[in-house]
């Protein structure tokens, strides 16, 4: 009798799922990673509604960069029915960043690659063409130094320039997409038009970080997200202690905790390249 035939290859594994825009594998092919280029998860503090985040044009940070921005600029306000701008969720997103001018072999950033503030997808600094035209639509970082406003150390915050960074999301014409194409690409080579890639990999919501059912349930009740006059809120303790270097690594430790648990196949953390040169 014949021989018996051995079982055919395994047919090729079907691409990660995404469910509501989130991929479940973070990880990059070789072939987008290209030399020069560094692997790091950014993350974003964001409403329930997802955007195009290959588009670009928006701010991102570390986690202290973004818990130091709902500590500051969000949680002391205490809006009512949703938080300002309906923020509800810490979103985490696995970026490759490959700059052009590298000044170094440890990080991307460099002296010329200064953050700059989007609003509406519009950079608000000023003459900030001049920044692409000279040195490519780079993504820019920023560090938030801890002080008088908070203790938050190794905050950072991030700039990702799309096409058409001159004009808000709604007013970007073709014309200024031809003549400002942004920096977004699949494999970043540290061109001057290819220095990113983002995909959204993960998410978690606020309201399970602080410890409450709803935020709207913890005004209705009396509660306070955190009063910036007491440094303390009421009827949740996580935003206690805004100086306290010791509870700002425990909120950010807290904030790697639950990503874990919901995602545990992700590392924990990847290493982040320092910023500036």
């Amino acid at each position: 009798p014949a021989p018996p035939q051995p079982p055919p290859p395994p047919s090729p594994s079907p691409p990660p799922p995404v469910r509501d825009g989130i991929f479940d594998d973070w990880r990059y092919s070789p072939s987008a990673r290209r030399a020069g280029s560094f692997h790091f998860y950014m993350y974003r503090a964001h409403s329930d509604v997802n955007l195009d985040w290959e588009a670009g044009n928006l701010n991102f940070g570390n986690l202290a960069g973004v818990l130091k921005y709902l500590h500051t600029e969000i949680a002391p306000l205490n809006y009512p029915d949703e938080r300002k701008y309906a923020i509800s969720r810490i979103l985490r997103f696995s970026v490759l960043v490959n700059n052009p001018e590298q000044e170094r072999a440890d990080t991307p950033f460099g002296l010329h690659h200064t953050f700059v503030a989007f609003d509406y997808g519009r950079c608000t600094v000023p003459l900030c063409s001049r920044l692409w035209q000279a040195h490519g639509f780079y993504v820019g970082c920023q560090q938030q130094r801890k002080g008088a406003l908070h203790s938050y150390e190794g905050a950072v915050w991030y700039s990702l320039p799309g096409a058409c960074p001159s004009e808000q999301f709604d007013r970007a014409t073709e014309a200024c997409v031809k003549r400002e194409p942004g920096g977004q690409c699949d494999a970043p080579d540290g061109g001057r038009q290819c220095t990113w890639y983002v995909k959204l990999v993960g998410a978690i919501s606020l309201d399970e970080l602080i410890g409450v059912r709803s935020y709207k349930e913890l005004h209705i009740s009396g509660g306070r997200e955190y009063d910036p006059t007491t440094d303390r809120g009421i009827g949740t303790r996580f935003w206690d202690g805004i100086l306290d270097a010791e509870k700002s690594n425990q909120r950010v430790f807290e904030v790697m905790k639950l990503f874990a648990r919901k995602y545990h196949l992700q590392p924990m953390d990847l290493p982040e390249p320092p910023c500036g040169g």
